[in-house]
Order: C-alpha cells, then sequence, then structure tokens
C-alpha cells in the first residue's frame, strides 16, 4: 500500500470518530444514582455506548452475572467488592451494571441493552437474568454513593441510596410515611393531588403540610370525620417520634421498598444494590464501629432476604490488602479487581480509535519520524521503551513518553490518593486531540497541555501558587515568542513536581523533548531557540538556573537567589572556607567510599583494624591497627608522598594515599555554592508565604546539586588516587577502596610478620586440655609433635 502524504491528512482525519464532532457529557466523571436530569440521562447514553467490555471490564460483569444466577437457588448471595485505584473505571462498571440489570429505558424507547456493545457472554447472562425475573416479582436496582447522604451510620446511609432510588424520600421518618400510604396503595393517589395543586413539595412535609393532611383524610377513610390538625398529630405520633434504627428496623424498611417495587404481589425481586466508595466512607478517620454494622447489617439483608438480592460496592483497596476491611472478606467473597492497564483499553477504544483505513499511512509517518521520537527524554525512566512501537499508532497523538509524563504529574498532583486518573486521562488525551484536530498527521499534544488543564485544580489545592501562576500567564503577550516563553515556564513548574529519582532534568534539551509539536518538521530550530529565551528569563531574575537546569523563580525567591549569590562569592574569596571544607568533603567522600573497612588475618581470621589520618603533615604512629596516612595535592606533591613512603622501608606497614588535585576551580566553585546554600537554609527565617517555599525550594535544589557535582568531581579524584605502602611499592586495583584494602592486608602482614607461627584455630582447646593435665594439648590444633618444639611454646618457654 503506498504511503499517503501527511500533507493531505488531518489529524481529525484519522480518528473512528472526529473529536472536533463531539463532548464527553459527563467530562469523564461518573456519578451512581438515579437519573432526574435531561443532562443525566444524555450522560447515561454517552456511558453505555462508549463503555468497553474488554480485560477486566468484561471479566468482572460476566463473573458477576454468572455468579448471581449460579447462586439463585442457594440460601443467599456472595456479595461483590469492586476494587482498583482512583480513576480506574469501577464507578463506571457498576454504573453500567446497574443499567444492563433493569435494562434501563430511555425517553425514545431504546434500552440500554441496545446500545451496549456487549460479548456473547454477557448477553447470555443478561437474557437469562430477565428470564429468572419472570419466575420471580420482576427486577429492581438501587445505586447511589454511601457519602451522598449526612448518615453517618451505614444502616441510614444504606437506606438513603435505597430510598432515593426508590423515588422516596431521604429522610427516614418521612419515608416511612410514604411507605405506609404505598402499603395502603394511596401513595400515588396523594402524590397526584398535591401535584394538581402545586404543591408536589409537601410530600417531604407530612408532619406540618395542611394540604398533605387534607389529601390523607380524602383517601384514607380511617382519617375521614378528623380535621387536619388532629391528622398531623396523629402522624407525628405513629412516624415522627423518637425512632432508633436499628439493623431489623432497616431490613423492614427494606422489605416494604421492595414490595413496592415487586411485579407480582407476594414474590421478592431480583435486586441489585450498588454501593459507591464503600471504602471510603468506611475507613476515613478510622471508625472501626461504622465498618462493625456495615458487615453486620449486610450479612443481615442476605439471611432475610436470601438469594435475591445482591450487594455490589466498590473501593480503591482489594479487602486482603487493607488491614480495616479484612474483616469483610467473608461476605464480599467475590472480588472484581480493576487494573491500570484498563485505562489503556478505554483509551484506544474510545477518544483514541484510529480508522482502519488510516492507521497504515499514520504509522508510514511516524516511522519517518522515528528518530525524533525515540531521542527524546533519553536518560530518564521515562525514555522510549521497546514496547513503544507497538502503541505508537494506538495512543497517538499522544507520545508514550508524554503519556508517562502525564501519569507522574497526576500523581504527583494528586492530593490524598484520590487521583482520577481515568477521568483525567479521558478528558486530557479528548481536549488534547480536540485542540490539534486540525493540524497535519504528525503533529502531537505538547506535554506542558496538561499544565492548563489542571491549572484550577493545583490552585486549589495550594500546589500551584497564585503569583506563580500569574507570572507564568504574564509572559504570553499574545506573540509566538511569548507564548513559547510561558510554555518553557509552564513545563519548569511542572517538572519541579516530579520525584527527581524520574530524572527529568529541566536543561534545553529536555524542554524541547517535551515541547516540540510538529514531529515533521524536526526539533533543530526549537532547540536552537529555547536556550535563547531561557537566558531571557533567567536574566529577568522570573527563572532560577541550577546547574545546567532551570527552576520557577518567584519575587521573593530573587531575594533568596541574591542572599545566596552573596554568600557564594564570600565563601569563593575566603580560602579558609573553601580550604576548610574541601578537606571536609573529600573525608566524608571517602569514608563513604571505603565504608565499614575491616580486615582479618590467617586461617583463625583473627580481626585487624586500620587508623586512618586525614590530610596532616605530622606522620602518623605505627600502633596495633594499620595505619592509613591520606593526603591531597592541595597540600603535598605526589613525588613528595612517594619519596616518603619509600623512605619508610620494605618493612613498614605504613599505607601513604596521596589525592591528586584535580578540577580545582570547578570543585572549588561548587564548595562555595554549597557553603552559599547551606549558610542561606540555616540562617533565613523559616518562610510563611508559598512564595517562601517555593524560594526556599530553589535554594535546596541548588544544594543537592552542588552535593551531586562535588560527588561526581570527588569521584574522578578518587579514581586518580594513588596508593603506596612502605619502601614505595605502588599498589593498584580496580577501585579506589580496593586498592586501599590490597594496601592494608599487605601492611597487616608486616606488622605481624611472625603470625603465621602462631595461626591456627582451636588455642582455648589447647589451654583446657593443658589445664586438664593432658600430655599432648597440641594435638587441638593440629601440631603432632612434642609441646617444647611448636614456635609459640618455645618463646613462652
Amino acid at each position: 500500500m503506498s504511503m499517503v502524504s501527511n500533507d493531505l491528512i488531518l489529524n481529525r482525519d484519522v480518528f473512528q470518530r472526529d473529536p472536533l464532532t463531539y463532548t464527553i457529557p459527563n467530562d469523564g466523571v461518573t456519578k451512581v444514582g438515579p437519573i432526574t436530569t435531561e443532562d443525566e440521562w444524555a450522560v447515561a447514553r454517552y456511558e453505555l455506548e462508549n463503555f468497553v467490555c474488554k480485560g477486566s471490564y468484561h471479566r468482572g460483569l460476566k463473573n458477576i452475572l454468572e455468579s448471581f444466577l449460579y447462586n439463585l437457588d442457594q440460601p443467599s448471595q456472595p456479595a461483590i467488592w469492586v476494587s482498583g485505584f482512583f480513576g480506574s473505571g469501577k464507578s463506571h462498571l457498576v454504573r453500567v451494571l446497574e443499567f444492563l440489570w433493569c435494562d434501563l429505558k430511555f425517553p425514545d424507547g431504546v434500552s440500554a441493552r441496545d446500545v451496549c456493545m456487549l460479548p456473547d457472554d454477557v448477553r447470555d447472562a443478561l437474557n437469562e437474568l430477565t428470564i429468572e425475573s419472570r419466575r420471580h416479582g420482576g427486577i429492581w436496582s438501587a445505586a447511589g454513593t454511601l457519602s451522598a447522604g449526612s448518615a453517618n451510620d451505614p444502616r441510614v446511609a444504606i437506606l438513603q441510596v435505597v430510598l432515593r432510588s426508590a423515588g422516596l424520600p431521604e429522610d427516614i421518618d418521612t419515608a416511612r410515611v410514604h411507605l405506609w400510604l404505598a402499603e395502603l396503595g394511596i401513595l400515588d393517589a396523594v402524590r397526584d393531588r398535591l401535584r394538581e395543586q402545586g404543591r408536589k413539595r409537601d410530600m417531604t412535609r407530612p408532619f406540618v403540610s395542611r394540604k398533605f393532611a387534607e389529601a390523607l383524610i380524602e383517601f384514607n377513610p380511617d382519617f375521614r370525620g378528623m380535621d387536619v390538625e388532629q391528622v398531623r398529630e396523629d402522624l407525628r405520633r405513629q412516624f415522627g417520634a423518637d425512632f432508633h434504627m436499628t439493623n431489623s428496623t432497616m431490613v423492614e424498611m427494606l422489605k416494604d421498598i421492595f414490595a413496592m417495587k415487586s411485579t407480582v404481589a407476594g414474590k421478592m425481586p431480583l435486586v441489585l444494590i450498588v454501593l459507591d466508595e464503600v471504602q471510603q466512607y468506611l475507613t476515613i478517620g478510622e471508625r472501626s464501629d461504622q465498618l462493625l454494622i456495615f458487615q453486620e447489617v449486610v450479612e443481615d439483608c442476605c439471611k432475610k432476604f436470601g438469594s435475591k438480592v445482591l450487594f455490589v460496592a466498590t473501593g480503591q483497596d482489594a479487602l486482603h490488602a487493607n488491614i480495616q476491611l479484612q474483616r469483610l472478606q467473608d461476605r464480599f467473597s467475590l472480588q472484581v479487581p480493576l487494573e491500570s492497564k484498563d485505562v489503556d483499553v478505554v483509551l484506544r477504544q474510545t477518544i483514541l480509535r484510529k480508522k482502519e483505513s488510516m492507521k497504515e499511512p499514520l504509522k508510514g509517518v511516524l516511522e519517518s519520524v522515528s528518530g525524533e521520537i525515540s531521542r527524546h527524554l533519553d536518560g530518564s525512566s521515562l525514555a522510549p521503551r521497546p514496547g513503544d512501537e507497538d502503541v505508537l499508532v494506538l495512543d497517538y497523538p499522544l507520545l508514550p513518553t508524554r503519556k508517562r509524563f502525564w501519569e507522574r504529574v497526576l500523581q504527583s498532583v494528586d492530593r490524598g490518593g484520590m487521583s482520577t486518573q481515568l477521568r483525567n486521562q479521558l478528558r486530557l488525551t479528548f481536549e488534547g486531540s480536540r485542540e490539534f484536530a486540525k493540524d497535519p498527521v504528525g503533529t502531537v499534544i505538547p506535554a506542558d497541555f496538561i499544565f492548563n488543564q489542571q491549572s484550577t485544580y493545583m490552585i486549589r489545592n495550594n500546589i500551584l501558587y497564585p503569583k506563580i501562576y500569574e507570572s507564568i500567564s504574564k509572559e504570553d503577550d499574545g506573540t509566538k515568542e511569548g507564548r513559547l516563553r510561558s510554555r518553557i515556564m509552564a513545563l519548569l513548574f511542572l517538572i519541579q513536581l516530579l520525584d527527581e529519582s524520574i530524572g527529568i532534568r529541566a536543561t534545553p534539551d529536555t524542554l524541547t523533548d517535551l515541547l516540540i509539536t510538529d514531529l515533521t518538521a524536526g526539533s533543530e530550530d526549537l532547540r536552537q531557540e529555547i536556550p535563547t529565551h531561557l537566558k531571557d528569563l533567567h536574566d529577568r531574575g522570573v527563572i532560577a538556573k541550577v546547574g545546567d537546569e532551570y527552576r520557577i523563580q518567584t519575587e521573593e525567591g530573587s531575594i533568596w537567589e541574591g542572599d545566596y549569590q552573596q554568600r557564594k562569592a564570600n565563601a569563593r574569596a575566603s580560602d579558609t572556607s573553601i580550604t576548610f571544607k574541601r578537606d571536609e568533603v573529600l573525608r566524608n567522600c571517602v569514608a563513604k567510599r571505603l565504608g565499614s573497612f575491616s580486615l582479618s588475618q590467617g586461617v583463625s581470621r583473627t580481626p585487624r583494624g586500620i587508623d586512618i589520618t586525614y590530610f596532616t603533615p605530622q606522620r602518623p604512629e605505627i600502633r596495633s591497627n594499620v595505619p592509613v596516612w591520606l593526603r591531597h595535592g592541595w597540600e603535598v606533591t605526589e613525588a613528595g608522598v612517594k619519596s616518603e613512603a619509600a623512605a619508610e622501608g620494605n618493612e613498614s606497614p605504613m599505607v601513604m594515599v596521596f589525592l591528586p588535585r584535580l578540577n580545582h576551580d570547578a570543585l572549588k566553585d561548587e564548595i562555595a555554592g554549597l557553603l552559599a546554600a547551606e549558610g542561606v537554609l540555616s540562617e533565613r527565617p523559616a518562610p510563611t508565604t508559598p512564595e517562601g517555599d517555593q524560594a526556599r525550594s530553589n535554594i535546596e535544589a541548588k544544594l543537592r546539586g552542588h552535593m551531586q557535582r562535588i560527588d561526581s568531581l570527588v569521584d574522578e579524584i578518587l579514581k586518580n588516587a594513588h596508593v603506596y605502602i612502605g619502601g614505595g611499592t605502588p599498589i593498584e586495583a580496580d577501585s579506589f577502596a580496593g586498592a586501599v584494602r590490597k594496601a592494608a592486608e599487605q601492611a597487616v602482614q608486616r606488622m605481624y610478620y611472625r603470625f603465621s607461627d602462631a595461626d591456627a584455630t582451636g588455642w582455648d582447646r589447647v589451654i583446657t586440655r593443658v589445664k586438664s593435665g593432658d600430655w599432648t594439648p597440641m594435638k587441638q590444633i593440629g601440631f603432632e609433635r612434642e609441646p617444647e618444639e611448636h614456635p609459640v611454646c618455645k618463646e613462652i618457654l
């Protein structure tokens, strides 16, 4: 197939559904509960039409339905626990389950099962469910979020979910009145009468409404002959008195509600109760009493209603993974875990789905720019991976590296473990696809696109401070250059949110990797342009430079930066400060490389130690440990150290180490910066404003940068270090620590040159045998001759 020129193809042309021709009605957010408005009907239709019944979603639906059908003849139903990180689609799955359960009918007559694309096994299970419902009292469902109400008592919270779904008031006392009217068969008549009178709201005011009382008198023969006040008093006495919610009273209310919804008098309908965000409700404040009540309520309902009621609950953790929730495992025995890869499945099957006819042309364009794509974020944990090529077409116009970048940003701005990853990625990907829909194929969504999409959330949660946002926005003066400067600053802010271990460094190359949009044009022009803008922003004090990286700078940050620069200049001018700090740095680095240094000698593995003397002109004394004398090129020459080592003689155990004077200017500059950063952080008052926090963060970044570069410079010094032993013999090994150890081992032999005469294991047994009168005690150390002939015994005797 010949490749179609990308000049003839726009991004919008490759999608199965042109992103400019539709919107996401629910903005990627799923709300579990009754449908009450026209917009909510549109959202429900969209969710069903775009439900991707694959992967965990397919397995979840299939297992839930088949489990219910299998257990219909059993004493009770196992409850279902749907788990997955926030935004993984738990709410979406259980909401679709509820729609399909009752085969929700839309105003135009179309049903849920008609508009939802389902595998045959799921559709077969739904058909069987319909058949079973005819043998019982029909089919009904209730769904909602436990925290949607104001109840701290799980019994009341569950009841309110069911009441809302049944079209009944949430207030328990008022609901009891309505259920009583339903039992009498006059609920609809009373409701219609009040609606005719324009007093619909009086249905929720049974204890005070005159019109409600009048309707009762009209339709209930027991109240005829009573006046309004007598009726209200009777209602207050029956239903308005102090009512104590128990498991039994809750079950009785549920029984009345199910009877209302039954299509066959005296028969239970097949009931689905979906409780969303159960974990969040039960574990806030670690309320163990709520957890216990919730567990008991579900168990009591399952016993009372047998296998006709199915509970489905959601939470971000698997039950076994959360200590508090583990007690629910016996009741919620069927668990449906959703996986992170399902987010990708949803995106690729909905917003990012491509026309079959456009996959090859798109693949050809991406292959032609593979060199550019493969260089992005090199050296970081987000860099291109072997499997990226398989998803380039599927994820286009979002590059895999940028997708991983977005995921890390969303995790970083997450507050309280509530990252709504699926809904965020749905919205971000959709808006990005719309933004660049009219551009030629080869134009991708830049990484900074997420900034504007998330800025409101970040400001509201004190992640992005208003002054920083204002500084970023102000750079966009309407010109192409101003827009790029603003985008650079936005990206700098996002990079600062990420953990340093990811390896994303705010250098010109990294910024270009993340900002380029037109891959077919290449990035060379942008790579030349960005350093110019960075210099301009830095010269104006808008951003700070830390080594070869850049960071956002605030007005207060400029003050901290000025303090830092002044201290750095003072430190550079002070040879005493530099010398003292340099010796400290070298000493710490040597100690770090050597670690816990220990030696052992002979077959008896007798421990030997070393004594390190740092940077003194005076020769250390030789005692019981191996002497290691360290000096550096700032105080003595290598020739001098070698000469002194030779003068020690070949029997001396003295180990001499010379650290060469390398990278003098660079090391001095980094040490001056380190002293300056330490001074600013220790002596300036703690910040009390967000801008102050940002300023301090910039100095902390400088401190870490100086320490890292010092470590690198010292590492080079240690790699070029020279180790000598007495007599001037150079000792070589694969590493600095290896050379010192090798020299120390030779020094031990020199210090204890007669150690081999006594080296053996078992001397403690020799002493014991001597004390017991044994005439051949030396056999304990393998010496078969007379004791007087052993070198140690000779010395003693």
